[in-house]
This record gives C-alpha cells, structure tokens and sequence, in this order.
C-alpha cells in the first residue's frame, strides 16, 4: 500500500505561489493553492509564468482523473504571480518540500512536517494553506496552527531568514557608503599655483627657519626629507603630530576625537628603559580620559605608526611594510596598568582589550616612504576617517604636508 505524500513550493519575500504534489500509486497531480489542478509541474509554472525551457521538465502524466482519485477543481481568481513580493527569489525557494507521512491504522494520523519557507509571510501561508480543500475535507484549527509553528521552526526556514537579514544589511551597508562617498571631500585636492611656489621656494635656498611653531624652529633641512626618495626626520614628524594635536584640541564639539601625540621618542624610550622613564610624560593631562594616543614607532631603519584605543578597547599597530610588533603591544598593556596605579591609584582593566595589526592598510612600494605613511596613519586615526591613500599618492603627500606645515593648518581642519 503506498502513502501520498505531498510537496509544497513556496516563494520568496511573501508567498508568491505553492503547489501540492501528490503522488498516488506513482500517479503525479498538481494542485496550485487557488485550488486549479494542472497535469504536472510544468504545466502549474506555465500557469504562472514562471517556466523557463529546457529547466527541470518532467514527463507528463496521462493518467486519468479517475485513476487518482480526485475531480477537477473550480478555478477561482488569481493575483498575478509577479505582483507578490519577493517573486525573484521564487525559483531558489521552490524545491523547498513538505513531507506529510500518513498512516491508516484505526484511522489515526500521525504527521511528521517540514515546512519550508524563505521569509515572513507565515500568515499569509497559513492562510493560504487553510483554503486547500484536500479530499473536500478542510484542515484542522490545531492542524494550520501545528503547521504554522514548525513553519516558524524549520531550520531551512531560519537560514532563509538569516540569509534575507544579512542580504539587507549588505544593501544598506553599500547605500551609505554611495552617500558617503557622493558627500566626502576630496581626500587628494590640487594644490594652487600659489601654494605650489611657496612649496618649491621651501625646497630652494634661503634664510632659515622657515617656519616656528610648537617650540620647534624648522629649517629647510627638515622640509628637504619631504623630497620624493627622501627619508622623513624626527622633526617632520613630531611638527605634524603637533597639528594633530591642535586640531582636535580646536574642535571640543566632537567633530574629531580627543587625542595625544607622543613624540618618536616615546616608545623607544618605553622599550629601552621601561615604565619610570617615560610616567612623567603625562603628568599634564590624563591619558585616560583621551579617545586615543597616537606614538609613532621608530625600528632603527623604518616607521611604524601605533595607537591606543581606549573607545574601541585596541591597541593598534600600522605599519606600512604589514609586519607584526608582539613586543609592542606587551609594553603597551604593561604601561597602561603602571599609569593607572601611578595617576588612577587603581589597577587598569584589560578585560574586552584586544591587539590590531590589520594587514590590508595601504603599504609602500619602496625603500623610503614609510615616515610619510605613517603620518597618513596618524592624521587618518586622528578624525576616524578609513584609509584611502596609496603609494601612487605619495609624491602629492609629500608636496601638500610641506604646505601644511608652512601654514600650519591641515587640509582638513
């Protein structure tokens, strides 16, 4: 004796269209949920528009009405399959079965279920599902609600929606970015003509210094080491933390984070000597009340930029040639807990603190550029902004820092 067993297709983003499959002594009918009998699979897509030639034919079944045991069904109104949302998902989800294992001992059934649907319309199913008159006998209160809950259980029903979230998500992620994009100012300007001359002017000859500021008198020594092929100077780079620095102590509105730059002194000296060598370097302003400190790294023949982050719980480490500095990130955790008891008088929580040494940061192409990108660390750190610079950048950013310093002012200030 053989049991029927029935399959029903169900879309996408609501329900767009179903279909039970019964199979009866290997007879094969289609009933589509508006209650129209086709003769076989191809024949109910075709109904609705959704049969592509040469996908997933199946031999027509001439068996009579007779021989399966069920009479031809009034056709009743239907809204056109393409004006149901979701309706591009619907060929993914169609396979997607319900398996109804049926036994006639002492007339009791005992149902195993698997619905499977790829979105939320759980009512609109059940609903659906309720007006199916199989054998002229309706379903059952406890039986559309037994339905609708493994609906809501099904873990293929469960992905489907995980999948649906994730695919929004993207959408969204992707639309801000267009607006960000589309909003952003532009990150490489041309220089003026004016202030393209007062560049070359600081590269010539002339009377030094060519700029002061921050207790420091630059010369054109210093500016020279912004010649392309030119190693950067301790003096460039601590000058540019400085206007870092400034910046952000200009805007107390939140524009740019709250910030501390350390001078390329600051963890060689940490390295070197430890803690008791450098605890007086903050006993002017609280490190912990900063959003982050920003130290540039010097290795002997190269720069590196680090950072700790005390909104995000990180300690960062940039660096341009994409190496690791393990060593670096434990004198940073051994530092932060001997200025906590040395300012706070408390032990520092670690706990949540993680270690970030991203390998896909714009990286250098040559022998000479890494003081340059790692100010660009810095200056990108410094107003939260993602790195959008390169190599191919450089030479401009070398030109457009001499100008800022000369002046400075940042180009984003």
């Amino acid at each position: 004796m053989s049991f029927p067993r029935v399959v029903v297709a169900v879309t996408g983003a609501r329900l767009a269209s179903a279909a039970y499959h019964v199979f009866a002594s290997k007879k094969t009918w289609y009933l589509d949920l508006s209650g129209n009998r086709v003769r076989n699979l191809q024949g109910m897509l075709q109904r609705h528009n959704l049969y592509d030639q040469g996908q997933g034919q199946e031999e027509e079944d001439s068996s009579s009405d007779s021989e399966t045991g069920f009479e031809e069904m009034d056709t009743e109104p239907r809204q056109p399959i393409d004006q149901y949302e979701g309706f591009a998902l619907y060929k993914e989800a169609m396979t997607h079965t319900v398996k109804v294992n049926q036994s006639n001992s002492n007339k009791h059934q005992s149902e195993t279920t698997e619905i499977i649907s790829d979105d939320f319309g759980l009512a609109a199913i059940a609903r659906r599902i309720h007006s199916i008159n199989l054998h002229r006998t309706p379903l059952s209160a406890s039986h559309l609600q037994q339905s609708h809950n493994q609906l809501a259980q099904s873990p293929f029903y469960q992905k489907i929606i995980k999948e649906e979230q994730e695919r929004a998500a993207k959408t969204e992620k992707l639309r801000l970015e267009e607006i960000a994009k589309a909003s952003k100012k532009d990150s490489f300007p041309k220089l003026s003509p004016n202030a393209e001359e007062i560049v070359d002017n600081a590269f010539g000859r002339g009377p030094d210094p060519v700029v002061k500021g921050f207790n420091v008198d630059m010369t054109r020594a210093d500016i020279r080491t912004l010649l392309p092929g030119t190693w950067l100077n301790d003096e460039i780079i601590n000058f540019y933390g400085q206007m870092l620095m400034e910046r952000s102590q200009r805007n107390p509105r939140g524009e740019y984070p709250k910030i501390h730059f350390f001078n390329t002194f600051f963890y060689s000296t940490l390295q070197k000597s430890g803690y008791n060598s450098i605890k007086r370097w903050s006993k002017k302003f609280d490190i912990f009340a900063l959003d982050m400190v920003i130290i540039p790294v010097h290795l002997g023949m190269h720069w590196c930029c680090s950072v700790i982050n005390f909104r995000d719980k990180r300690i960062e480490y940039y660096d341009s040639l994409h190496g690791n500095n393990e060593e670096l990130f434990r004198h940073y955790r051994d530092y932060l807990e001997k200025e906590s008891l040395d300012k706070k008088k408390v032990p520092f929580n670690l706990e949540g603190w993680t270690n970030y040494c991203p390998k896909e940061v714009p990286g250098q192409l040559n022998g000479f550029d890494c003081g340059v990108f790692t100010c660009m660390y810095a200056e990108y750190r410094s107003r939260n902004a993602e790195f959008d610079f390169s190599q191919k950048q450089m030479p401009y950013i070398r030109r457009r820092m001499v100008y800022e310093i000369l002046e400075k002012r940042l180009q984003f200030d």
